[in-house]
């Protein structure tokens, strides 16, 4: 397994809840909470967390994680149909 997969596995073992899905959208806060936890225990850096994110989102959270990065990240075109 390569260096983002040890460190997905890593954060996993910390966090103390399942993936987020957006369909409670208040648990978001909870969840970026363990997540922002796990990611500092295991002194995971922000950028390689950023892209760890959508390993622990579930739909339809993961199909609007993907949009933002490929629009703001990435610099593709807004308003393009990206799902």
């Amino acid at each position: 397994m390569g260096k983002m997969g040890d460190q997905e596995q890593l954060i996993r073992r910390h966090m103390s809840s399942d993936k987020f899905s957006g369909k409670d959208p208040l648990a978001v806060l909870q969840f970026l909470k363990n997540f922002s936890s796990a990611c500092n225990e295991t002194r995971t850096s922000e950028g390689m967390a950023l892209h760890l994110l959508k390993h622990f989102l579930a739909s339809p959270a993961r199909e609007l994680f993907k949009v933002y990065h490929q629009v703001f990240l990435r610099g593709a075109e807004p308003g393009r149909d990206y799902i």
